[in-house]
């Protein structure tokens, strides 16, 4: 299959890389066309692979690129541009997956590419990029599809892609309990982290910050559940914790993002929980200054 990987940074990478190897013609769209010029020049390392075997390096695809198949790997903030990037080389049969954390994206995704080929996912998957620019996979293997009644056909599709390519694959009935499961799990782990700037493995071992890691898990879970979107799972802190100590080395996303002076995914992943509590005339008593002070921290990079 023609697929194309929206964002081939740490965990782009990592899908783009498993796709190439089960034999499918993998293109890859970069933020910027100096960015896809370097990756053409330089290639796409992977742990200690060189990778050159792209179908396209580009900023964005037209017509003639024809795509089967599309995964957004993008963080929120630039979802707009990213869904412009590829819309001309998305056609009627073209399934489209987004791996976004939150919920920022949902809108601009159906708005583009209709309820019937957007697939909706969550990675369980930890990766950072190295200094020198290659990619580290710290573990996690593990990637959530949520079906909705038009998007049956789609979901299989996807299903079946990655699990093909070595990925650990579960379908979910809820896209809305799907993300706002993930987003309960991010909005109590990737704040702390990124504002303390600290590991998984420090949040799941120091008592102190595992206690607030806690205290955040418990308003998010009671903030989502009284929105109408109960989380998955039960044992939602017993979960965190299993994932943070899995991973202990991880530095997560929104503090990879802070640390390299980029705009962090606190709108995608806390506004919603904010904006729900207002919404049920709820407190929201660790997750607003969490916000607020992500908010001042990304300043500069405004």
């Amino acid at each position: 299959m023609r697929i194309a990987i929206v964002g081939p940074g740490a965990i782009g990478g990592l899908l783009a890389e498993s796709l190439l190897d089960a034999g499918h013609e993998v293109s890859l769209v970069a933020r910027d066309a100096r960015r896809a010029a370097r990756i053409r020049s330089r290639g796409l390392t992977i742990g200690r692979r060189k990778l050159h075997a792209w179908t396209r390096v580009a900023s964005s695809l037209g017509k003639s690129d024809a795509l089967d198949a599309v995964f957004f790997c993008v963080k929120a903030p630039v979802i707009e541009s990213a869904v412009r990037s590829v819309q001309g080389a998305v056609g009627p049969k073209t399934i489209v997956v987004s791996l976004l954390n939150g919920l920022a994206h949902v809108v601009p995704m159906r708005r583009a590419f209709g309820r019937s080929r957007a697939v909706f996912g969550s990675c369980y998957i930890a990766a950072m990029r190295t200094p020198s620019g290659a990619v580290v996979h710290s573990g996690g293997e593990h990637i959530l599809l949520g079906r909705s009644g038009a998007n049956t056909a789609a979901v299989k599709t996807a299903h079946a892609l990655l699990a093909r390519a070595g990925w650990k694959v579960k379908t979910v009935g809820s896209e809305e309990r799907l993300l706002w499961t993930k987003l309960v799990y991010n909005a109590a782990v990737n704040p702390i982290g990124a504002l303390l700037d600290r590991t998984n493995g420090e949040l799941a071992s120091e008592p102190a910050l595992r206690e607030l890691v806690r205290l955040v898990l418990k308003e998010s879970v009671t903030i989502a559940t009284r929105a109408g979107f109960k989380p998955l799972h039960r044992d939602m802190e017993a979960r965190i914790a299993r994932g943070c100590l899995a991973v202990p080395t991880q530095v997560n996303s929104m503090a990879q993002d802070l640390r390299a002076g980029r705009v962090t995914e606190a709108d995608a992943i806390l506004k919603p929980l904010l904006d729900e509590a207002k919404r049920h005339r709820m407190r929201a008593t660790t997750i607003e200054p969490l916000y607020r002070a992500l908010k001042f921290l990304e300043k500069p990079a405004r």
